[in-house]
């Protein structure tokens, strides 16, 4: 299964009306907020869930792991069977369970793994209104609900839930078109940690094959 960062998705948070502490609020003034949050944290760390459940068959997939990121394209994503880094450049990916390290240029690589992407993408592709309020995580939260603007998008329906206090997202839910649903829950956050620049890089551990997609 691929990973998908939800992290990626903290600039796709606009709505056209925003009712909160009896205030309106404009969608420019809620990305604003947002991108004012990581603009002056610069770095983030979380912990994560990740569910994927299939259509057919109703099966589910879980999987929890941990974020560090700093800036737009710096990033280190640390599951049990996966390790992902991008060094704002390269993106390395470890498979434990393949034994494999793929190697890409990050310009090249899927826009699900890049947060300024996915900003442009759900700005530019989407449709997007205000369903309400939710806790989740103990956190109140706006739930937003983004459908497609255009054909041939892979995700038919994306709702986030953007926490008020902090303007972060909590939690995501993707479907796609052929009806898998990915969920994203954040159960831990904290912003404007201490990040080490050796925590964006990858020791390819000896016996592990190398494959450099470059």
């Amino acid at each position: 299964m691929k990973l998908k960062v939800w992290f990626i998705t903290v600039g796709s948070v606009m709505f056209f009306s925003l009712v909160g502490r009896g205030a309106a609020i404009s969608p420019q003034e809620i990305i604003e907020k947002v991108e004012h949050t990581f603009y002056t944290q610069k770095t983030f760390y979380a912990v994560f869930q990740e569910k994927y459940i299939w259509e057919l068959t109703g099966e589910e997939q879980v999987v929890k792991g941990e974020l560090l990121l700093k800036g737009e394209d710096k990033f280190r994503i640390s599951t049990e069977d996966q390790i992902i880094i991008s060094d704002g450049m390269t993106l390395k990916t470890y498979n434990k369970l393949e034994n494999q390290v793929l190697i890409d240029n990050l310009e090249t690589t899927d826009d699900d793994l890049l947060p300024s992407r996915i900003l442009f993408k759900y700005k530019q592709k989407y449709n997007f209104q205000l369903l309400g309020t939710d806790d989740i995580q103990g956190k109140s939260c706006y739930e937003i609900l983004f459908t497609p603007g255009e054909e041939d998008l892979f995700y038919k329906e994306v709702r986030i839930w953007v926490e008020k206090d902090r303007w972060i997202p909590r939690k995501i839910e993707q479907k796609s078109i052929d009806g898998n649903t990915t969920i994203y829950v954040l159960l831990e956050v904290t912003l404007g940690v201490s990040i080490k620049e050796n925590d964006f890089i990858l020791e390819t551990p000896p016996g592990v094959e190398v494959i450099d997609m470059r």
